[in-house]
């Protein structure tokens, strides 16, 4: 979901707040006012959120959490805030800038932030051959950035909130209750995953597997349109999930994603009558596969050289492997809303699999090594 407001996604008419009374209460608080019901929207995203004026005059984007994980989600923000807030009053700022935290109620599960004017989001940019290499150069800055900084996480209050969902145990069963609310996408994509005993080891393999791999502070869950653009600033979003990881983890999320949209994007000049014959819709997938990766592999090697001009130390068999995760995860995002898999979400599926498997022969193709592959 867009975790900011932008000017990408029409807004339509939010909850109502007599609802929620606890979010004029904490503006109100915060000594900002109560919302100004002629100028508030909403935007689409899992998360009740609200955004507009308030009685003070000052824009605000407020999201009221949903689902697992509220009080280590919330812990996450505050925590990024924290760190952001030292560096930003230090020697040497970040070269971007993130929406300022103005206020977290774990009771209620409320998050209050600046609202950003006309922001739009990076990933469109993405949806067009040809990305800028200048703003791809300003992203691998931003993640070096914020990988180099010397920070200190501190202990999530509630230890229950330190237990994450984590993606194998579906890779060995689902639930009842899981079963019975998956989308007949879901459960297609799950039986393929399950079934695949080389597949699931090396998913299972992403997990480091000793106490050398090196942590840094990371987003942890960084896609393109968590970058958003107002006037000539980069911001970056969505720091729920913030905490220490492999640096992989957010560099093949970001690579993951060129390669994402560049495949999406050229699926519409397939000719429509391959739809009746599947294996001529396989090839030509992967042909356009191949071509995804071409266009891909400029805004990739970009984006990467900028990073390594702040922190050399990259690990492209590893990011390549986290590269696949991420074209698979995606589908696992999009079969939620689908009753069958496309040969689109199949072929794309196919690319993650070769790469988890095989990642040391892909490096150079996707762009990790800067030659051509």
């Amino acid at each position: 979901m867009p975790s900011h407001p932008s000017t990408d996604h029409p807004p339509y008419e939010p909850a109502p707040l007599d609802a929620y009374p606890e979010v004029d209460k904490l503006l109100i608080d915060l000594g900002l006012g109560a919302f100004d019901r002629a100028g508030l929207v909403g935007h689409p995203g899992r998360n009740e959120n609200w955004s507009g004026p308030t009685g003070n005059g000052r824009a605000v984007f407020v999201k009221k959490l949903a689902g697992r994980d509220i009080a280590r989600r919330l812990h996450g923000m505050t925590e990024f805030d924290r760190m952001y807030r030292q560096v930003s009053e230090g020697p040497k700022p970040f070269s971007w800038r993130a929406p300022g935290l103005l206020a977290v109620q774990p009771a209620d599960a409320l998050a209050v932030f600046e609202l950003l004017p006309d922001a739009t989001m990076v990933s469109h940019r993405a949806e067009e051959p040809g990305f800028d290499p200048g703003l791809a150069a300003r992203l691998g800055r931003a993640v070096g950035e914020l990988h180099t900084v010397d920070w200190s996480p501190t202990a999530v209050d509630e230890p229950a909130a330190q237990e994450t969902p984590d993606h194998e145990d579906f890779l060995d069963r689902l639930t009842v209750k899981e079963w019975q609310a998956a989308s007949a996408g879901e459960l297609e994509l799950w039986a393929l995953l399950q079934q695949d005993g080389a597949l699931v080891a090396a998913i299972r393999a992403l997990r480091p597997a000793d106490a050398t791999v090196p942590l840094v502070p990371c987003h942890r869950d960084l896609r393109l349109d968590q970058f958003l653009l107002s006037g000539d600033e980069v911001y970056l979003t969505d720091w729920e999930e913030f905490g220490p990881a492999e640096p992989a983890k957010d560099l093949g999320s970001v690579v993951g994603e060129f390669i994402y949209r560049a495949a999406r994007r050229l699926v519409h000049d397939l000719d429509e009558e391959l739809t009746g014959d599947p294996s001529a819709a396989h090839r030509a997938l992967l042909e356009q596969g191949r071509a995804a990766l071409a266009q891909a592999r400029p805004a990739v090697r970009g984006f990467l050289a900028a990073y390594r001009s702040i922190r050399p130390d990259v690990d492209p068999v590893r990011v390549a492997a986290v590269v696949g995760w991420h074209l698979i995860d995606r589908i696992l995002a999009s079969a939620r809303h689908v009753h069958q898999l496309s040969p689109l979400d199949r072929a794309q599926a196919g690319i993650g699999r070769t790469l988890l498997l095989r990642p040391e022969r892909f490096t150079a193709a996707i762009g990790l090594e800067g030659t051509d592959g």
